[in-house]
């Protein structure tokens, strides 16, 4: 389907249309319509049983002559002619300077419509002239409601299964406690430590798949760099950390989850420098925008980035959080790439385009 348009004339048309000699003078505008089966199309003077036909695409009347009313040969698409309502459209139209638009139900026949129209002036005689145009949407209504439909479902059952399986971990992290005191062999003890690391990593997985449900569920907004670090680091609590932000006022648009992509950096500069980390964050300006470099002293890490860090196809659970980093910036706008300086530990370029940053202090 196409998207609604609207015909737009100058002060100087009035006289010519009001004489019916729009298809001359609209002619290039109107042949964009006509070319079009999914729009019906229409300008008209605004009477007091029906919208009285100027020009009009051939489906609209049959046959559509100039000056006949065409309502009762459209009934079955505009039977929600309503002639206030039509006048306080052209009103608002006339005063923004723009379309109006709204969508209409047709009980009758089941099915779904958007309607524009744009108000034209007033020629001779003081009847209202607009320029209409109908386009049937009951399929992309159809698509939106099997969507929304599916999308609740999935959330209802996401959160039923997430809490269950939270609950059943936390009842075996339980047990674990209790078998400490029953094991007293080295052996034992070894496979209690196994079975904790195990059921943090699950935990952990859990409370990712948990904030990946969130991305997109806000709007988009501002958030300052330096604060948004910040706050991240206090309240993740990562010992001996250094953090070394030198990005100005830089602000960034994006989803209200960056917050999160930022913590688990963080949390990743934490596993893999070995203890007390250093993490230098500073932005460089590129014709493409601006890149947010992020810097760490890891030592636990290759020369080079794991491959699966950021593709699905190769993702490991414990890199599930790296993947929820890339997703929320992708979603934002933005991309990551993972390049390792050798004996420096990791770097992640952060790629912002041109109207998703700003220097507010500016």
């Amino acid at each position: 389907m196409k998207t609604i348009g609207a015909i737009e004339t100058n002060d100087g048309q009035s006289d010519r249309f009001a004489s019916g000699s729009v298809q001359s003078d609209l002619g290039p505008v109107l042949a964009c319509f006509s070319s079009d089966p999914d729009i019906l199309w229409g300008v008209s003077l605004i009477g007091n049983d029906g919208l009285m036909d100027l020009a009009a695409s051939s489906t609209a009347s049959s046959p559509a002559v100039c000056g006949e009313p065409f309502l009762k040969g459209s009934q079955c698409v505009l039977p929600f002619f309503d002639r206030i309502s039509w006048i306080n459209h052209c009103k608002v139209s006339r005063r923004t300077r723009m379309p109006v638009r709204f969508e209409y139900f047709n009980t009758i026949e089941n099915r779904y419509f958007a309607v524009a129209v744009r108000d034209l002036g007033q020629p001779q005689g003081g009847q209202i002239r607009c320029a209409w145009t109908v386009r049937d949407i009951t399929e992309m209504k159809k698509t939106e409601n099997v969507l929304k439909l599916t999308n609740r479902k999935l959330k209802l059952m996401n959160s039923v299964a997430w809490h269950e399986i939270q609950n059943k971990i936390t009842a075996i992290r339980g047990y674990v406690e209790l078998m400490k005191d029953i094991i007293v062999s080295e052996n034992g003890r070894t496979f209690i430590r196994a079975e904790e690391d195990n059921l943090s990593q699950i935990h952990e997985l859990l409370h990712c798949t948990s904030e990946y449900q969130k991305i997109g569920s806000q709007p988009f907004r501002w958030f300052g760099v330096k604060k948004t670090f910040c706050t991240a680091a206090s309240l993740m609590e990562i010992e001996g950390l250094v953090l070394d932000l030198d990005v100005d006022g830089l602000e960034i648009f994006a989803d209200s989850t960056l917050g999160r992509a930022f913590a688990h950096l963080l949390r990743y500069s934490a596993k893999t420098s070995c203890g007390h980390p250093e993490i230098r964050i500073y932005y460089e300006k590129n014709p493409a925008g601006l890149s947010l470099i992020y810097e760490d002293s890891g030592t636990c890490l290759p020369t080079q980035p794991p491959p699966g860090l950021f593709i699905e196809d190769l993702l490991k659970s414990e890199d599930f959080c790296m993947k929820f980093v890339h997703d929320i910036l992708d979603f934002s706008g933005m991309s990551i790439v993972a390049t390792n300086v050798s004996g420096q530990g990791s770097r992640f370029i952060i790629g912002i385009p041109d109207g998703h940053y700003r220097f507010p202090g500016n």
